[in-house]
């Protein structure tokens, strides 16, 4: 996981999501999503001392300062990606089939209600998009899930046993790019003692 994110006191979490918006003469609007939602975080640090400044720093060299992407899990502790479902499987979870924004995920304990919520995160193990879940969804008598997503498919995903798997909830990891280094801000104290500041970190989900 993250240093950055697991040192966090404070995450920001921001679904975005392209749309025309137009307003007639008469005062009639349109609205249309015009391509598919992607995430963002702000991360704030605590005030820190010297030896969680340098991990931090050693972080920032690792993505060369926001040159180098980030793939991380978001820390369980601020229950932001918490599966809200009961998620009883009986094996290893595969995706059956898929028609736009709705997946069929077999392989789930059947005939179990709410195994995934509304919020859900989850991700298919052929691609780096995140997506989340839009409706609560039970297995049927077959151990079937049908769920629908909050945005469509980015990328082909493979179906049948041998295809696509799933990890869902606090397993799931953000493939991210740093928008900015942010300054970091010295209080000086006495040796070996001064204190560590930094301003916001903003992440964004990539592909």
């Amino acid at each position: 996981m993250s240093t950055i994110f697991n040192k966090a006191n404070n995450i920001v979490l921001i679904r975005d999501a392209n749309t025309f918006k137009s307003v007639s003469n008469s005062g009639f609007a349109r609205q249309q999503k015009s391509g598919p939602s992607f995430y963002s975080f702000e991360v704030n640090l605590p005030i820190m001392d010297k030896t969680d400044y340098r991990s931090i720093e050693n972080e920032l060299l690792t993505l060369d300062d926001g040159v180098n992407f980030l793939t991380t899990s978001i820390p369980a502790k601020t229950e932001i990606t918490g599966l809200q479902g009961a998620y009883q499987t009986n094996g290893t979870p595969y995706v059956v089939a898929n028609s736009g924004t709705v997946i069929q995920i077999g392989n789930m304990a059947p005939s179990v209600n709410n195994q995934l919520k509304a919020g859900d995160f989850i991700k298919f193990s052929s691609g780096t998009k995140v997506y989340q879940v839009k409706s609560d969804a039970n297995s049927d008598s077959g151990g079937v899930v049908e769920i629908t997503l909050n945005t469509g498919l980015i990328s082909t995903i493979v179906t049948g046993t041998s295809g696509d798997t799933i990890t869902v909830g606090n397993n799931v990891q953000f493939k991210l790019m740093l928008n900015n280094r942010p300054e970091v801000n010295i209080i000086p104290g006495t040796a070996n003692s001064n204190l560590y500041t930094y301003n916001s970190f903003n992440f964004k989900e990539v592909l």
